[in-house]
């Protein structure tokens, strides 16, 4: 073994102390620019999968039934962008024996597979089979039960129980569009579904029925839902006015704005962490030159030159890289889904009654770990190499002795330490070797500036966020009771109503308000 990499593997296993703290140091830098950008890809990846609104149709018809003709014949009109028709089937139904409050909205797609318009995606278990349900995540948090492995009863049209059983969990597409779904929400196989809501009622009639799917330009809505209608019509099929219905699409981008902004800052505070690593690991390598100066004129002194130095200190730097690396990259990807999660759960998302966003199934996208290994593998190299470069650059004589510390001949009569004499050494000590150094000296400043502006960035949108939060949470925009007195023309004074409704028991605040409509261009 070359005697300069043995010398590189001493000072990776002789200073323990050292070696510990240059490791940490990447360590924590990995860690942190990990669970940011984990945090960042998992949380913003939940949210737009939940508003994405390419996958929200803006035409939904509901009809008893759908010959393959008619269905042909609407995916072939001119302004139908996407396609989609599933079965529906809305029942009662009960968890542990216990009824639930809504009634359990069922789908079956005919090829599970490639679904055009509200997706949805296994996170847990796998597609169901005869006799079993994937329940969708949002039931869970609107309190109702989605247990992977968990037994549930549906209603059939004639009235008695079908036991199935849950075998997956899952998310929706476009399931936070507002307005969409109004009931806990499963999927089953068609055959599975087929089988049960086939069944006639005591008024002859199944329980299923049939959705269409369409996705247009909102030019078009109107017109291919009217054209639509007249050709189911003229079909002889019996069309649902109380589950079809147009909307325009173009709102449905304004959801994901909600989460823009806190994702923008929190990108901007990966760009400020990742600065913050290089001061860091730039700092570290300097001190470890700075101890080792006479050692880099000894090797100097015995014939060693200087780009083969500076590759010695490339290797035991590297060691600490790789690491470091490792460690805080595992570290990060953990850290970074708890952040995601715990973010989520402050998210608010109209979804319904208070759903709140889920930060979905734990997934790693590839350049998460790929912008870590590049900061923790070549950040350290690239940091080290200017003060390598600059440290090697000394002679064997500057080496061995007081390396840049001199007495100042000739001009301590003019020196600051001369004049101000009560000043005690120990001062001037600490000022010269401050100054003596003063590109290390700026950097450390930088890391010290930088430390603090991430910190106060993330207080501040904390702060902010919180504001916002609690403004739209006020009594005005969500209260626990809302009474309204009077009509149109028949104005009311509220004051002995407040009066009379704040002096009951567990009432916190009264707030009138006035309501108006106007009409604008």
């Amino acid at each position: 073994m070359h005697a300069l990499t043995r010398k590189s593997l001493a000072d990776v296993t002789r200073r323990k102390g050292r070696t510990l703290l240059m490791i940490l140091g990447i360590l924590i830098g990995v860690l942190g620019i990990t669970a940011v950008t984990q945090a960042s890809d998992q949380l913003g990846g939940a949210f737009f999968y939940s508003t994405d609104p390419q996958a929200v149709p803006n035409i939904v018809i509901e009809v008893n039934t759908l010959p393959a003709s008619v269905a042909s014949t609407i995916q072939h009109m001119p302004d139908v962008q996407q396609f989609q028709v599933r079965t529906v089937y809305t029942t009662p139904w009960q968890f542990a024996g216990q009824a639930e409050n809504y009634t359990l909205q069922i789908f079956a797609y005919a090829d599970m597979q490639h679904i055009q318009l509200w997706p949805f995606q296994i996170t847990d278990g796998r597609l169901p089979g005869r006799g079993e349900i994937v329940l969708d995540t949002r039931n869970l948090q609107e309190g109702y039960p989605a247990t992977l492995g968990g037994t549930v009863s549906v209603t059939a049209p004639d009235g008695h129980l079908v036991s199935l059983r849950v075998v997956g969990l899952s998310r929706t597409r476009g399931i936070a569009v507002k307005g969409l779904f109004a009931n806990p929400i499963g999927y089953m196989s068609p055959a599975a579904l087929a089988q049960i809501a086939s069944t006639a009622s005591s008024t002859g009639r199944s329980g299923s029925a049939t959705e269409i799917l369409v996705k247009t330009p909102d030019t078009h809505v109107a017109s291919t839902y009217t054209a639509i209608t007249r050709l189911l019509e003229n079909a002889h099929l019996r069309i649902d006015e109380k589950g079809s219905n147009w909307r325009y699409s173009s709102g449905n981008a304004d959801l994901q704005l909600s989460v823009a902004g806190p994702l923008i800052v929190i990108q901007l505070l990966t760009g400020l962490s990742l600065l913050l690593v290089c001061v860091m690991i730039f700092n570290a390598v300097s001190t470890l030159l700075t101890e080792q100066v006479k050692i880099v004129g000894t090797m100097k002194a015995v014939g060693g030159t200087r780009l083969p130095i500076v590759g010695s200190y490339l290797l035991t730097v590297g060691i600490y890289s790789i690491v470091g690396t490792v460690l805080g990259l595992a570290l990060g990807l953990l850290a970074g889904y708890q952040l995601a999660s715990r973010m989520a759960e402050t998210v608010q998302v109209d979804v319904g009654p208070g759903a709140l966003l889920d930060a979905g199934p734990f997934h790693v996208s590839l350049w998460v770990p790929i912008t870590s290994i590049a900061v923790g593998l070549l950040i350290p190299q690239l940091s080290a190499l200017w003060p390598l470069w600059t440290g090697t650059r000394i002679t064997v004589r500057e080496a061995m002795s007081a390396y840049g510390v001199q007495a100042g001949i000739g001009r301590h009569r003019y020196a600051w330490g001369y004049r101000l004499r009560w000043v005690p050494q120990t001062t001037w000590l600490a000022v010269r070797g401050l100054f003596r150094k003063p590109a290390r000296a700026t950097l450390t400043l930088l890391a010290l500036t930088l430390s603090c502006a991430v910190f106060l960035a993330v207080q501040i949108t904390n702060t902010s966020l919180g504001t916002a939060l609690a403004q739209e949470l006020s009594p005005i925009e969500n209260p626990d009771l809302r009474i309204d007195l009077g009509d149109a023309g028949n104005m009311v004074h509220s004051q002995p109503v407040d009066s009379t409704i704040q002096s009951l028991p567990n009432v916190k605040s009264v707030v009138p308000v006035v309501f108006g409509d106007a009409t604008i261009a």
